[in-house]
């Protein structure tokens, strides 16, 4: 959904402060009156718990008061600014409306209010079962500032809340801030349980700090923000608990412990087991519509902000500087209890000390298309020091994540984790990082496909690695368009570029490196080639008003812009098309520059112009300029079209000879694509190539039904074999099943002969080796009655995640299809994805009748071609257009005219259209017959001249006129040649030297010199004969040295001491 960004006014910069006040103290207009509800006011100086509290004259004087309420929709609660609530909670009881939301704001002027709550405001958190990881705590005591607990439709604003152990009235005042048997807090915490999914919870311009948490307590709302999902206490009557439209924004939060934000932590845990994660799944049991925008997180004692089981959320903006403060081996050094899996109480065992003793900045848990972006994240801490992450940025467990258009700079680790064999589909792109104390990528066992496209990774002095400095780095990354500029003047001696062996590089920048990882593209730099502006200046601290910098505007200037590329960087045009295999187009850069034909290397596009197109369907041989279609597609001009990325202003033409190809057209070997732009083009030829058939029957004719299936996962139901998502499988009951009910039939809709089945193993589990119910050994049946069943094929699969491939040995008419698992691993039967190839047996035999064709808009060369087909023809799904026995054109349905060109004038041509339906018959040839028209002589009819290109000094230009028949011609325009300006004498000659003199172009700034020869003796001035001795011209004035007017040998007379002498000029010229 759409969202409003904080104004300037609505800054986070800290003015208007106290002791305890480290957040500005603006102005909510509360309005006093409401469409519906009643405003409650409360001050801790003018109030009383006697008055009604409805009128700012007559306010409560505790929150209490407010505690006791159930609030109604409409309903206001306002606190007066200045007011300090010591030892005291807001836990709200009661619900707003879509229409009329219960507001918690404020009144008056001065400070925010203080809730400072000091160990107070107890409630009973209990998740009703054991977490992921057993021996995480479930259930305790919390003390919360505010508690919303199965509330909807509530919005608060501008507090500050604090829940501070060291206090007076603290209950465990005497305890230390890293005590680990100390109480969970919350600033404020959220609790859905019994009400089904709860609406539209927003938190705005909150100041959250010293929220003194237990730091070993993941997922006890522990820490600044912390909203959960209890199990229900009566599901069936309530619905599913879960969480829609929770917003989180402008908020500051500052030593708060043990998490900064973390939204969506669920009972329902359990159903999100499969590394994909289903939509249905997430529809059903995860959070939606969350969003989490510019808010500021300092001295977080664990993770900065964290979304839980989220469907699509989106952080934004946000900024994160010294989080996992606490995540230490002095801060979180005592061993923590093994506990019981249906209790949750210690057995007395231990774990190791380093058990969860890893946080990072801002990350995502089992969320799926999680996007994180225009995010900046300093100094994430404590890797080097017992913090097992310590990483800005962690695409964790969980399905598609993009990490796009981030900053961060000197956190303890890499830039990027990608996290376990369940972390899959995901994208870094566009992101800037900047002197972190790692290589900036930690490839943490994920699995799946990982893509890391156009990203500026600054690598600090002395790290000769892209990698973690300790973790495995064991998952395979797809790596493309980055710049890895290694900082220094010693190149970087790289000693792994490939660990694990499944790392690709394609179109990456090295600066300073001495070796290279296979990439057949890669662009090698040396030390001091100018990549980009001024590399490493980045910024190393947050702003001053503590809020993301914008970066999206590309006509502004922004701090980053050290990291744009200079003219003619090398990066510029030296990438390749990205195709994001999860999904999400490539459209902007970091910059916020359009991207589109070939891009640049890094995180920025310069948008120099290239007439390289690219396409996201199909392969493009730019050195050889060929397009490849495969026959069996049945590609169009539409298809081919819309597929395509160009740069703008570029136009494209696709055709066929002289007729051009639109829409439906279906395309053929030699058709071309002609890219132009600026009076320059390149064309490209079609070439086609034809696959091996291998005649899926579609799915959508396929039903499936087992003899057994897992009903109380949603992930493991039979229907997921057809559910094209390879994180949902099939799966036996889990409480067991007999043999002879672990099968899975599928029935066809329509006929077909069956000639083959493919079989899809599970994908989860680590490694290759495969997981529970692999079927290791089977039988296929087919039948038409699903009652009398005869043996296709047997056989044995290998235990692994391979693809199982079965050709009958002739294909089998049958209307159903069942799969037997004869032998699997421990006696389950699973399946990812179930298909079944075959051919369609049709039995209408009656061929579609003839179209009618017509002829118009004839020419001497082109006509154009129409038809109609007989109105009870409704299943065509091709037509032909025949000359004789050669193909003109072959069209898909949609299609009914279509311009034949490159026609002989004054000739008859019959040409034929043919009708083909969904069986491959074939109609009559619809005829038609017309001649073109004879070519007229033709006197052109010019209009005027215009310069095309400018003629310089020394080069032609060009200019053009066209006809109105469309023909242009073009003639040179002569080169201007140089306008000199006088000659300048820029270095006196002497009797030891020759002087210099130059003059330069009024045009064009070239200059040209001449040299001035050297002098024979001093000069002296000559004596006038007595005729001309009353006119004295020669008094004074130097000897002429030079005359702008010479070229080539120029002489000179001096009369030097009576004796004439000669003065040569040699001529020197540079433009």
């Amino acid at each position: 959904m759409k969202k409003k960004w904080i104004s300037a006014a609505l800054s986070l910069t800290l003015a208007s402060t106290t002791v305890t006040t480290m957040m500005p103290a603006y102005t909510v207009h509360a309005e006093k009156e409401t469409a519906q509800g009643t405003t409650y006011y409360v001050s801790s100086s003018k109030g009383d718990d006697s008055n009604d509290g409805t009128s700012e004259s007559k306010p409560f004087k505790t929150l209490d008061k407010i505690n006791k309420l159930t609030l109604k929709p409409g309903d206001q609660v306002l606190l007066e600014k200045g007011s300090v609530f010591n030892d005291q909670y807001l836990h709200l009881k009661g619900s707003g409306s879509a229409e009329a939301p219960i507001k918690v704001s404020t009144y008056g002027e001065g400070n925010r209010p203080q809730i400072l709550t000091n160990g107070q405001g107890l409630w009973e958190l209990n998740y009703g079962k054991h977490l992921d990881n057993t021996n995480h705590k479930w259930h305790g005591t919390v003390s919360s500032s505010i508690l919303l607990k199965d509330v909807e439709y509530i919005e608060i604003e501008g507090l500050e809340i604090t829940n501070d152990r060291g206090t007076k009235n603290d209950p465990e005042g005497d305890k230390a801030y890293n005590d680990a048997d100390c109480m969970d807090r919350t600033g404020v915490a959220g609790v859905a349980k019994d009400k089904g999914t709860l609406d539209h919870i927003v938190l705005d311009d909150l100041y959250i700090h010293d929220v003194d948490g237990n730091v070993y307590n993941k997922h006890m709302t522990n820490g600044g923000i912390y909203f959960i999902v209890e199990k229900p206490t009566d599901e069936n009557k309530t619905g599913i608990a879960k969480y829609d439209d929770v917003q989180i924004k402008n908020c500051q939060l500052d030593t708060v412990n043990r998490w900064g934000i973390a939204v969506g932590y669920t009972y329902n845990w359990d159903k999100f087991q499969t590394a994909e994660l289903s939509d249905e799944v997430m529809e059903k049991y995860g959070a939606t519509n969350v969003v989490i925008e510019n808010n500021y997180l300092n001295n977080v004692g664990g993770d900065a902000i964290t979304t839980m089981y989220a469907d699509e959320p989106l952080i934004q903006y946000n900024v994160s500087e010294n989080s996992s403060k606490q995540i230490n081996t002095t801060d979180y050094s005592k061993p923590q209890p093994v506990l019981d899996k249906v209790t949750g109480e210690p057995t007395g065992q231990y774990q190791g000390v380093g058990a969860g003793r890893v946080a990072a900045g801002i990350w995502p848990w089992k969320c799926k298309n999680a996007v994180f972006q225009y995010n900046e994240c300093f100094r994430t801490l404590n890797a080097s020091n017992g913090n097992g992450d310590g990483q800005p940025w962690d695409a964790d467990y969980g399905d598609g994540t993009n990490y796009q258009y981030n900053y961060s700079h000197g956190n303890t680790a890499s830039t990027i984790m990608f996290c376990g064999y369940q972390s899959v589909n995901n994208t870094f792109r566009y992101n800037i990082s900047q002197n972190e104390d790692m290589g900036p990528l930690d490839p943490a066992g994920n699995a799946g496909n990982t893509q890391v496209y156009n990203n500026t990774f600054y690598i600090k002095e002395g790290l000769n690695n892209i990698w973690h400095t300790s973790h495995g780095n064991a998952g395979p990354i797809n790596l493309e368009n980055n710049i890895f500029y290694f900082a220094g003047e010693t190149p970087a001696t790289v000693e792994n570029w490939n660990p694990n062996g499944n790392k690709t590089y394609s179109n990456n920048l090295f600066y300073n490196v001495s070796t290279y990882p296979e990439d057949a593209n890669a662009v090698k730099v040396d030390a001091g080639t100018k990549v980009v502006e001024n590399a490493g200046s980045g910024p190393s601290t947050v702003a001053d008003d503590k809020q993301a910098r914008r970066h999206e505007d590309p006509s502004a200037e922004t701090v980053f812009d050290g990291y744009k590329l200079v003219q003619n960087s090398p990066a510029i045009n030296a990438g390749k098309i990205i195709v994001d295999n999860n999904g999400y187009k490539v459209e902007k850069d970091f910059f916020g520059n359009k991207v589109s034909g070939i891009p640049d290397i890094g995180a920025h596009e310069t948008g120099t112009v290239s007439l390289t197109i690219s396409s996201d369907r199909f392969a493009i041989d730019q050195a050889k300029k060929e397009i490849t279609i495969d026959t069996v597609d049945k590609v169009t001009a539409k298809d081919l079209l819309d597929s395509l990325m160009t740069e703008d202003g570029v136009t494209v033409e696709l055709k066929r000879g002289s007729s051009t190809l639109t829409g439906g057209v279906r395309l053929a070997k030699g058709d071309t694509l002609t890219v132009s732009c600026n009076g320059e083009s390149v064309t490209y030829t079609v070439v086609t190539v034809t696959s091996e058939v291998t005649n899926e029957i579609p799915v959508a004719d396929m039903t499936a039904t087992a003899g057994s299936e897992e009903t109380a996962q949603d992930n493991n139901g039979v229907k997921n074999v057809l559910d094209n998502n390879l994180g949902t499988i099939w799966h036996t009951s889990w409480n067991g099943s007999n043999p002879e009910d672990r099968y899975v039939t599928i029935e066809l809709a329509n006929d077909y002969e069956v000639s083959g089945y493919v079989y899809t193993p599970r994908q989860d589990g680590s490694g290759d080796g495969a997981s529970n119910g692999t079927i290791t050994k089977y039988t296929i049946y087919t039948s038409n009655d699903n009652e009398t069943w005869e043996e296709a094929a047997s056989g044995s699969w290998a235990q692994d995640k391979k693809v199982k491939t079965v050709t009958f040995k002739e294909p089998v008419k049958a209307k159903y299809i069942k799969l037997l698992a004869v032998e699997s691993v421990r006696d389950f039967a699973t399946a990812a994805e179930i298909r079944l190839t075959g051919t369609r047996v049709y039995n209408d035999t009656t061929a579609p009748v003839a179209p009618t064709a017509t002829a118009t808009d004839v020419t001497d060369t082109t006509a154009k071609i129409s038809w109609v087909p007989a109105e009870a023809d409704k299943d065509i799904v091709e037509y032909q257009l025949m000359n004789g026995d050669k193909e003109i054109a072959t069209f898909d349905a949609t299609e009914t005219s279509f311009t034949v060109a490159d026609l002989k004038a004054a000739t008859e041509y019959t040409l034929s259209v043919y009708a083909l339906d969904e069986a491959g018959n074939k109609s009559d040839a619809g005829n038609v017959t017309f001649t073109t028209k004879a070519t007229e002589e033709h006197t052109h009819t010019w209009g005027e001249w215009t310069v095309t290109k400018k003629p310089t000094c020394t080069t032609p230009g060009e200019e053009s006129r066209t006809c109105e028949c469309g023909e242009t011609e073009t003639r040179e325009i002569k080169a201007t040649g140089h306008t000199w300006g006088d000659w300048k004498t820029t270095k006196e000659p002497t009797t030891e030297a020759e002087g210099l003199k130059e003059r330069v172009c009024k045009s064009c700034n070239a200059h040209e010199t001449q040299t001035i020869a050297k002098l024979t003796s001093k000069p002296v001035t000559p004596t006038t004969p007595d005729k001309d001795k009353d006119k004295d011209n020669s008094k004074d004035k130097p000897v002429k040295t030079g005359d702008a007017d010479m070229a080539g040998a120029t002489t000179a007379a001096c009369i030097l001491s009576g004796i004439a002498a000669v003065a040569v000029f040699k001529k020197r010229k540079t433009v």
